[in-house]
């Protein structure tokens, strides 16, 4: 015989519990470009973290931290997980 289970207290009173994972968003262009043209190093820091940072593979800026940021990306890309969490713990300055 089947065991029943008793029904959890949010059910019953109509919420919905969404049991998908969340969605990867696609990073488009236009928003990197965005990003690069505001200077906002700390969110292409963040793209490069979550594995997009060959988007930002050849980009150019007149910002020059934030052109200094851009050439070190390849190197960001390929080093070790120690040094991307030493960079997000440091918050070096680009310059």
């Amino acid at each position: 015989m089947p065991v029943l289970r008793k029904r959890a207290a949010a059910e019953g009173k109509g919420l919905y519990v969404h049991s998908s994972p969340p969605r990867v968003l696609s990073l488009s262009a236009a928003h990197v470009k965005h990003l690069i043209r505001n200077g906002d190093i700390d969110k292409l820091e963040q793209i490069v973290l979550e594995g997009q940072g060959k988007k930002l593979v050849g980009e150019y800026s007149a910002d020059y931290k934030t052109r200094m940021f851009l050439k070190n990306v390849p190197a960001l890309m390929t080093g070790s997980l120690e040094f991307k969490i030493s960079c997000l713990l440091a918050k070096p300055t680009w310059g």
